[in-house]
């Protein structure tokens, strides 16, 4: 009964995915729990805001936010009612109504268990249908606050709890002034549908810019200023301070762009993990090399194996990131377009 009745949320899920494409109703930068949007299109579209950015002189800083509980703290009410405004058929608005009615839930620790409590607020972790629901939860304040126009100063993207404020200008301190315009009117917009920013996982990057005026147009190497963000743990005395390497969906970023970090950890990484046996200082396993010795053709099978284990990550991140990058823009501008 449980499977089949994930069966039907996920075809319910699909069905708002249809609708909401072809009535715009999402922010264009949300990734997450959105059809045909990986962690690689938010990257992307991350770097290609900071690339034309800094080819313009344009120095962009990245204030990573996080939303707490975020599955757990769905209000249903808020929830209906966003669904409804957002133009859905009548009868998905009642299937999701009568679907969150009368669920419930328990705590455990260790051995201890509570008895079965309404589960008023918060959508099902795992269902098929709360990543697309957090995402309709979270459009509507998005799209007001955050004007998708490759001429605003300020964009966001979010991946369902992950977001990335985007601020672009010639000034590192005004870029700094719009972080904490923009992250306290996010906050207080979030506070008002029982939404809660951590500000303890919060993360300032700035990307460096080409100076203009500099012969050659070396890319900025100075010092980048810490961010007041007018709440604790990070105001007063004790900024939030930026990071010179950033790790976001899985991608390390640094000032520069130069990918230097992401592709040493994940061909370590790769390295770390390629088949040899145990006991060996780093050669492939002696036992495999003497029973495949006699068949040339495991022995190429082997070694193609070895390399691709090594060389997977480092060709991931060139294709993902650098190759892919133009043919990327240009469907992008063209989409804008």
């Amino acid at each position: 009964m449980n499977t089949f009745a994930k069966l039907v949320t996920k075809l319910v899920a699909e069905r708002m995915g249809e609708e909401s494409y072809r009535r715009d109703i999402l922010h264009p930068a949300q990734y997450g729990g959105v059809e045909k949007k990986s962690t690689l299109d938010a990257a992307l579209h991350m770097v290609h805001r900071v690339v034309e950015a800094r080819e313009r002189g344009y120095f962009t800083s990245a204030l990573a936010v996080d939303i707490s509980q975020f599955f757990p703290s769905l209000r249903h009410d808020i929830l209906v009612h966003t669904l409804r405004s957002q133009g859905f058929a009548k009868p998905i608005v009642n299937f999701i109504e009568h679907w969150l009615k009368g669920q419930t839930t328990c705590y455990s620790m260790q051995s201890a268990q509570s008895e079965q409590l309404p589960f008023e607020v918060g959508v099902p972790q795992g269902d098929p249908l709360s990543p697309r629901l957090s995402a309709q939860y979270i459009a509507p304040i998005l799209k007001k606050l955050f004007n998708f126009d490759l001429s605003n100063k300020t964009q966001s993207l979010f991946f369902i709890d992950d977001g990335v404020i985007l601020v672009s200008s010639p000034s590192l301190h005004l870029n700094n002034s719009l972080l904490r315009e923009h992250f306290l009117q996010l906050r207080t917009k979030f506070l008002n549908i029982g939404l809660v920013l951590e500000a303890s996982k919060t993360e300032l990057m700035h990307f460096s810019h080409h100076e203009l005026t500099r012969r050659g147009k070396p890319l900025y190497r100075g010092n980048f200023p810490p961010l007041d963000l007018g709440i604790a743990p990070f105001t007063g005395t004790t900024p939030l301070k930026p990071t010179m390497r950033w790790r976001y969906l899985g991608y390390y970023f640094d000032p520069y762009l130069s990918y230097d970090h992401h592709v040493d950890f994940y061909v370590n990484k790769a390295y770390s993990t390629r088949p040899m046996d145990s006991n060996s200082t780093g050669d492939w396993a002696a036992e495999d090399v003497r029973n495949t010795s006699g068949n040339c053709q495991q022995y190429i099978t082997m070694l193609q194996g070895g390399l691709q284990v090594l060389l997977r990550p480092l060709l991931q991140v060139l294709t993902s990131i650098w190759l892919d990058y133009q043919i990327y823009a240009f469907k992008w501008t063209k989409c804008i377009e």
